[in-house]
Protein backbone atom coordinates (compact mmCIF):
# COMPACT_ATOMS: atom_id res chain seq x y z
CA UNK A 1 0.00 0.00 0.00
CA UNK A 2 1.24 3.46 -0.88
CA UNK A 3 1.44 6.22 1.69
CA UNK A 4 -1.28 8.79 1.86
CA UNK A 5 -0.30 12.23 0.65
CA UNK A 6 -1.85 15.39 2.12
CA UNK A 7 -3.65 17.46 -0.53
CA UNK A 8 -2.10 20.81 -1.38
CA UNK A 9 -3.22 23.60 -3.64
CA UNK A 10 -2.01 27.01 -4.75
CA UNK A 11 -4.07 30.14 -4.21
CA UNK A 12 -3.44 33.48 -5.91
CA UNK A 13 -4.41 36.83 -4.42
CA UNK A 14 -3.86 40.37 -5.55
CA UNK A 15 -4.36 43.76 -3.97
CA UNK A 16 -3.47 47.36 -4.64
CA UNK A 17 -2.76 49.93 -1.96
CA UNK A 18 -2.78 53.67 -2.53
CA UNK A 19 -0.19 55.06 -0.12
CA UNK A 20 -0.37 58.80 0.63
CA UNK A 21 1.55 60.43 3.44
CA UNK A 22 3.16 63.71 4.45
CA UNK A 23 6.92 63.97 3.95
CA UNK A 24 7.51 63.78 7.68
CA UNK A 25 9.51 60.50 7.77
CA UNK A 26 6.79 58.74 9.80
CA UNK A 27 6.72 55.04 8.93
CA UNK A 28 3.44 53.25 8.11
CA UNK A 29 2.67 49.56 7.76
CA UNK A 30 0.90 49.13 4.43
CA UNK A 31 0.74 45.30 4.39
CA UNK A 32 1.05 42.47 6.93
CA UNK A 33 0.84 38.69 6.50
CA UNK A 34 -0.03 36.70 9.62
CA UNK A 35 -0.25 33.31 7.89
CA UNK A 36 2.38 30.57 8.00
CA UNK A 37 1.91 29.63 4.35
CA UNK A 38 4.85 29.70 1.95
CA UNK A 39 4.36 32.46 -0.64
CA UNK A 40 5.96 34.15 -3.61
CA UNK A 41 5.01 37.75 -4.24
CA UNK A 42 5.38 40.16 -7.11
CA UNK A 43 5.32 43.70 -5.72
CA UNK A 44 4.81 46.62 -8.07
CA UNK A 45 5.73 50.11 -6.94
CA UNK A 46 4.56 53.12 -8.94
CA UNK A 47 5.49 56.38 -7.21
CA UNK A 48 3.09 59.27 -7.67
CA UNK A 49 3.98 62.72 -8.91
CA UNK A 50 5.94 63.47 -5.74
CA UNK A 51 7.57 66.83 -4.92
CA UNK A 52 11.33 67.14 -5.45
CA UNK A 53 11.85 67.39 -1.69
CA UNK A 54 10.25 63.97 -1.05
CA UNK A 55 11.74 60.47 -1.44
CA UNK A 56 9.55 57.38 -1.07
CA UNK A 57 11.17 54.60 1.00
CA UNK A 58 9.75 51.08 0.94
CA UNK A 59 10.80 48.36 3.42
CA UNK A 60 9.88 44.77 2.48
CA UNK A 61 10.30 42.29 5.33
CA UNK A 62 10.59 38.59 4.44
CA UNK A 63 11.42 35.49 6.48
CA UNK A 64 15.08 35.91 5.52
CA UNK A 65 15.79 39.62 5.15
CA UNK A 66 14.68 43.23 5.12
CA UNK A 67 14.87 44.90 1.71
CA UNK A 68 14.98 48.69 1.51
CA UNK A 69 14.28 50.52 -1.75
CA UNK A 70 14.38 54.28 -2.29
CA UNK A 71 12.31 56.03 -4.97
CA UNK A 72 13.33 59.62 -5.73
CA UNK A 73 10.72 61.82 -7.46
CA UNK A 74 12.11 61.10 -10.95
CA UNK A 75 11.80 57.30 -10.49
CA UNK A 76 9.22 55.55 -12.66
CA UNK A 77 8.84 52.57 -10.37
CA UNK A 78 9.67 48.90 -10.57
CA UNK A 79 8.59 45.34 -9.82
CA UNK A 80 10.22 43.23 -7.12
CA UNK A 81 9.70 39.48 -6.75
CA UNK A 82 10.32 38.06 -3.28
CA UNK A 83 9.60 34.95 -1.27
CA UNK A 84 7.68 34.83 2.02
CA UNK A 85 6.70 38.49 2.43
CA UNK A 86 5.61 39.18 6.01
CA UNK A 87 5.33 42.97 6.06
CA UNK A 88 5.64 46.06 3.87
CA UNK A 89 6.32 49.44 5.46
CA UNK A 90 6.62 52.80 3.74
CA UNK A 91 7.52 56.35 4.54
CA UNK A 92 8.34 59.62 2.83
CA UNK A 93 11.68 61.17 3.56
CA UNK A 94 12.00 64.88 3.02
CA UNK A 95 11.35 68.31 4.36
CA UNK A 96 8.05 69.98 4.83
CA UNK A 97 5.17 68.12 6.37
CA UNK A 98 2.88 70.01 3.96
CA UNK A 99 4.38 68.10 1.02
CA UNK A 100 2.62 64.82 0.23
CA UNK A 101 4.25 61.70 -1.11
CA UNK A 102 2.24 58.93 -2.79
CA UNK A 103 2.56 55.56 -4.53
CA UNK A 104 0.44 52.75 -5.88
CA UNK A 105 1.72 49.50 -4.37
CA UNK A 106 0.38 46.30 -5.92
CA UNK A 107 0.94 42.82 -4.52
CA UNK A 108 0.29 39.57 -6.40
CA UNK A 109 0.81 36.53 -4.21
CA UNK A 110 0.89 32.82 -4.95
CA UNK A 111 0.84 30.73 -1.82
CA UNK A 112 0.65 27.03 -1.03
CA UNK A 113 -2.01 25.61 1.27
CA UNK A 114 -1.77 22.01 2.45
CA UNK A 115 -4.53 20.12 4.28
CA UNK A 116 -4.57 16.90 6.25
CA UNK A 117 -7.41 15.01 7.88
CA UNK A 118 -7.25 17.26 10.96
CA UNK A 119 -6.84 20.73 9.57
CA UNK A 120 -6.60 22.89 6.51
CA UNK A 121 -4.47 26.04 6.73
CA UNK A 122 -6.30 28.83 4.93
Amino acid sequence: MGGRKDPCFVRKTSSTILFVQACNQEESIVYEDFTTNHNKSLIGIEPGNNPDACILRLIIVTDQEELVRMFPPSNRGTFIEVENVREIRANCIGEGSLNLCSANISIERDFCICCNEFSCKK
